[in-house]
C-alpha cells in the first residue's frame, strides 16, 4: 500500500497544470482500499500539512468521506491526469459533487434546481398576474354572443355574416399563435403584455364598428391576441411549477371559467334587447334603422369599454414587474445536455430520445386538438342554436340561454373539481376518462333530444367532460418531453384549423338538420377516443425513470 502512495505522490508531481488540491482513490480497483474508507489527501508536491501522524489520518478519513461518492474516478481518467489533463479531472469531480450534493446520482434524471430558475414568492407572484390576466380574458370574450343580435342591428345586416364571426377569430388565432416562435429573439413577457393590449383595444373598438368588415377586423386582432395568449399561459405555468403544473393549469381554466359567468352580466344590461322580429321590421325606414343602431351602438360602447379596461390591468401590472424582476426560463432540456457530466447520464439522455416517440406525439397530440377541441368550441357557440331548433321541443331563446348558463357553471366547476383529481390520477388517465364522458353525454343528447331534462343534464355532462382536457394534455405532454412555445404553437394552429369550416358545415344547416350537430359531434369525439388509445399503445413501454412528472 505504501509503495502505491508514493506511485500516486510521483503521478500527481509530475502533473505541470494540477494547481488544485484533489482527492485521488488510492488502487480502489485492485486492492478495495475505498471499501475500507482508506483514501489519501494529496497535494502538488507533499502530503497535506493535515497528515501530520498525530490524529491526522482520522481527520484525512472524516474529510475523505464527505468526497467518497464523487471521488471515485476510473482508470481512463487517472491516465488523464498523466497526460497533462488534471485541472479537467478537478472540475469533472467539482461538478459530479455538485450533482450529488443536490440528490442526483449517475443515470438519474436531471432537473434544474427550484433555487437556479426563480423564487416560490415570484411564481406565485407571476402566477397570480397571469390568472388574473386570464380571467379577464373570459370576462371580455363571453361578452360577444350576448351581443351578436345587437350587432346584426347596430350594423344593418344579418346572421349570416355576424355567423362568420368564429372563422375570423379561429384565423387570428392562427396567426397569434405563430408569436410562439418570437420567443427566441424578444422576451415572452414584453410580446404578451402587447398582445393583451391588442385584445383590450379589439374589445374597446367593437361597439365603434360602422361597417361589418370593421368588426371582422377587431374580431381578428382580439383572435390574435388569444392565440398567442393561450399558447403561452399554458407553457409559461408548466415552466414553472413543473411537478405541480397540472393543478395549476386547471385552476387557471378555472379562474378562465369564472370570468365566463360573470362575462354576459357585465354585457346584459346595455343590451338592446330588440327581437328578430323587430329587426326585420320591413317597415323601418333608412333614418329609423340609422337612429336604431346608434342608440345599439352607444349603449354597448359602456361594457365594452369596462372589460376593455379591466383586461388592461393584467399588462400594466406585468411591465412594472418586469422592470422590477424579469422573467427568466433555462431550458431543461438544454441543461440535462450540459450537465450530463458521467456516461450513465449521456446514456440516459440517448435512451430518452431514442424510447420516447416525439415526433409521434406531436402529431397525434395535434389530431387530437384539431378534432377534440374543435368540438369544445363548436358545443359552446352552436349548441344555443341547436336547443331552439330540436324537432319536438322548440326551446325559447330564454330557455336555451338558460340551458347556455348551466354549460358554462359546468365547465368552470369541471376544472375546479379535477384540481382535486389531479393530485390522485395521472394527466392520461384524466383525459381518457372525460373524453368518454363526452362520448357519452353525446349519446345521451341524442337519444334523449325530445325531453327537456335529459338535455338540460347531457349539455351539463357533455362541458364537464370538456372542462380539464385542453390543459392536462399539455401537462400529459410535458411528462416525456419538454413542452416548448414551438410545440405549443403547433397545437394551437390546429385547434383553430378545422373550425375555420364549421360555420359553413353548421351554419346553414342546423336549422333544418338540427341532427348534423350530434353527428359532427359524434364523429369528432369518436376519432379523439381512437387517437388518444393510439398514444397511450405506443407509451406504453416508455420506462418509469424517463418520465418528467
Amino acid at each position: 500500500m505504501d509503495n502505491q502512495n508514493v506511485n500516486n505522490k510521483n503521478i500527481i508531481n509530475n502533473s505541470n497544470h494540477y494547481n488544485n488540491n484533489i482527492y485521488m482513490n488510492t488502487g480502489a480497483e485492485t486492492t478495495g482500499a475505498v471499501a475500507d474508507g482508506k483514501t489519501h489527501y494529496l497535494s502538488n508536491n507533499h502530503l497535506s500539512p493535515d497528515y501530520n501522524g498525530t490524529g491526522g489520518q482520522a481527520h484525512t478519513r472524516r474529510r475523505s468521506s464527505a468526497y467518497l461518492g464523487s471521488a471515485q474516478l476510473d482508470s481512463c481518467r487517472r491516465l488523464s491526469a498523466v497526460s497533462g489533463h488534471s485541472i479537467a479531472m478537478a472540475m469533472d469531480i467539482k461538478r459530479k459533487s455538485h450533482m450529488e450534493g443536490e440528490g442526483h446520482r449517475e443515470g438519474d434524471s436531471i432537473d434544474v434546481p427550484e433555487h437556479e430558475q426563480m423564487s416560490f414568492t415570484m411564481k406565485c407572484v407571476y402566477t397570480s398576474i397571469m390568472m388574473l390576466i386570464h380571467h379577464n380574458f373570459g370576462l371580455s370574450v363571453s361578452g360577444f354572443a350576448p351581443s351578436y343580435v345587437d350587432w346584426t342591428v347596430m350594423l344593418r345586416t344579418n346572421m349570416t355574416y355576424i355567423g362568420l364571426i368564429p372563422i375570423f377569430q379561429a384565423i387570428g388565432g392562427i396567426c397569434g399563435s405563430v408569436c410562439g416562435t418570437l420567443y427566441k429573439w424578444l422576451p415572452r413577457q414584453l410580446v404578451l403584455l402587447f398582445v393583451v393590449i391588442l385584445m383590450a383595444m379589439a374589445t374597446v373598438f367593437m361597439p365603434y364598428s360602422t361597417e361589418i368588415w370593421h368588426l371582422y377586423i377587431c374580431i381578428f386582432f382580439y383572435g390574435c391576441g388569444v392565440g398567442a395568449w393561450n399558447n403561452s399561459n399554458n407553457v409559461w405555468l408548466i415552466e414553472m411549477w413543473q411537478k405541480r403544473s397540472p393543478t395549476m393549469l386547471l385552476l387557471s381554466q378555472g379562474i378562465y371559467g369564472v370570468g365566463t359567468i360573470l362575462g354576459p352580466m357585465v354585457v346584459k344590461p346595455y343590451l338592446s334587447g330588440i327581437s328578430q322580429s323587430d329587426k326585420m321590421n320591413d317597415n323601418m325606414n333608412d333614418t329609423m334603422a340609422a337612429l336604431l343602431a346608434s342608440q345599439v351602438s352607444d349603449k354597448l360602447k359602456t361594457p365594452f369599454l369596462i372589460t376593455g379596461c379591466i383586461e388592461v390591468i393584467g399588462p400594466i401590472i406585468m411591465l412594472a414587474l418586469f422592470f422590477i424582476k424579469p422573467y427568466k426560463f433555462t431550458s431543461l432540456t438544454k441543461r440535462e445536455d450540459e450537465m450530463a457530466v458521467t456516461e450513465a447520464d449521456k446514456t440516459r439522455l440517448e435512451e430518452e430520445r431514442r424510447v420516447i416517440p416525439k415526433k409521434t406525439l406531436i402529431v397525434c397530440t395535434a389530431i387530437f386538438f384539431a378534432t377534440g377541441f374543435m368540438t369544445e368550441n363548436m358545443y359552446v357557440d352552436f349548441a344555443p342554436s341547436y336547443f331552439q331548433f330540436v324537432p319536438n321541443l322548440q326551446l325559447s331563446a330564454q330557455t336555451a340561454a338558460d340551458i347556455a348558463s348551466t354549460m358554462a357553471i359546468a365547465l368552470a366547476g369541471g376544472r375546479f373539481l379535477c384540481i382535486l383529481l389531479a393530485m390522485k390520477l395521472r394527466p392520461q388517465y384524466m383525459i381518457f376518462i372525460h373524453v368518454c364522458i363526452i362520448w357519452v353525454g353525446v349519446l345521451v343528447q341524442y337519444f334523449g333530444q325530445d325531453i327537456l331534462g335529459v338535455l338540460w343534464f347531457s349539455a351539463a355532462l357533455i362541458c364537464y367532460g370538456y372542462s380539464c382536457i385542453y390543459v392536462t394534455l399539455y401537462a400529459f405532454v410535458n411528462q416525456y418531453f419538454e413542452m416548448t412555445d414551438a410545440v405549443g404553437t403547433i397545437f394551437i394552429m390546429c385547434y383553430n384549423s378545422l373550425y375555420l369550416f364549421l360555420p359553413y358545415i353548421i351554419g346553414d344547416n342546423i336549422e333544418q338538420t338540427p341532427d348534423i350537430f350530434n353527428y359532427l359531434m359524434f364523429a369528432c369525439v369518436s376519432i379523439s377516443i381512437v387517437d388518444f388509445a393510439f398514444i397511450l399503445f405506443k407509451i406504453r413501454n416508455i420506462p418509469k425513470h424517463l418520465i418528467r412528472l
